[in-house]
């Protein structure tokens, strides 16, 4: 049972529009799993069988793609909170064509989405399919810092030293102070 409010959802959903109007996105499809359970706070795994969620970046109503023995009173509390229309689909359906036929453009896909679902939806988009990872990564990511956030080099991670710490004299553990047990020197015998 989610404990969130309606302004929790709304004030993300608006997060994820705004970050993909920033970013020249039309369409947002989200997978389920973890992405899901942000935007609707209910976990709706899915693998063979198509569960999405389509959010029009212009404000327009999202749509929940779901197969219909996943249609219970869960789901569609999960959808009236990011105020969704619920699309159910019965096995003979083409599921994909149903989100295909609802975006344009360019279209951000959860990275959790499985090339099963992937492939036939990139050649069924009339415009760009992106990966939606610089949309909702960066919305649900809720630490930020000076580092982390700022644009990083390719090949720098996560885990590099930021500039700033190492230039300003901070004491920056590295991995040889890592230790789980005492140097051999210092054992006892």
């Amino acid at each position: 049972m989610s404990t969130s409010t309606p302004e929790t959802h709304a004030r993300r959903l608006a997060a994820v529009r705004g970050r993909a109007r920033d970013l020249g996105i039309d369409h947002v499809v989200v997978y389920s799993g973890e992405d899901m359970s942000y935007l609707t706070s209910e976990r709706m795994d899915s693998h063979e069988r198509l569960t999405a969620l389509v959010v029009p970046v212009d404000g327009g109503a999202p749509l929940l793609v779901l197969p219909s023995l996943e249609l219970t009173d869960v789901t569609r509390r999960a959808a009236d909170r990011v105020g969704a229309t619920v699309h159910p689909w019965s096995d003979g359906t083409d599921a994909v064509a149903l989100v295909t036929g609802s975006v344009a453009g360019r279209v951000a896909v959860s990275t959790a989405m499985p090339a099963l679902h992937l492939v036939p939806l990139q050649a069924g988009v009339d415009g760009e399919v992106v990966l939606a990872s610089e949309v909702i990564e960066h919305v649900r990511s809720r630490r930020r810092t000076r580092w982390t956030s700022s644009p990083r080099p390719p090949g720098v991670s996560m885990r590099s030293t930021p500039a700033w710490a190492s230039s300003s004299g901070w004491a920056v553990p590295s991995r040889r102070w890592a230790r789980t047990s005492p140097p051999r020197s210092s054992r006892r015998a």
